[in-house]
């Protein structure tokens, strides 16, 4: 019963008044939509190794690492969303 959208950026999770995720924002071929949620939001979007302000805070031990593995979109967008939204 989910629908997959590939190619589709996550740009905010839209929160109601009483707290709950009511849906996402997004950013598809260029053009602003928004997605109202059903059950709920998966936010699948990696981690924030590349994100160096989130590395410092996050995970210091890691800061001066020579070679930061993943993927260079590991910016902590996802991570973010989420904290954004309580």
């Amino acid at each position: 019963g989910v629908v997959m959208q590939a190619e589709v950026e996550g740009q905010r999770l839209v929160v109601g008044d009483d707290g709950r995720v009511l849906g996402m924002e997004v950013r598809v071929a260029g053009e602003r939509k928004t997605i109202r949620a059903r059950r709920g939001i998966v936010l699948a979007s990696g981690g924030f190794i590349h994100n160096r302000e989130m590395v410092r805070n996050y995970a210091p031990e890691l800061y001066d690492c020579a070679v930061p593995w993943g993927n260079i979109g590991d910016q902590g967008m996802g991570i973010n969303m989420g904290i954004a939204a309580g």
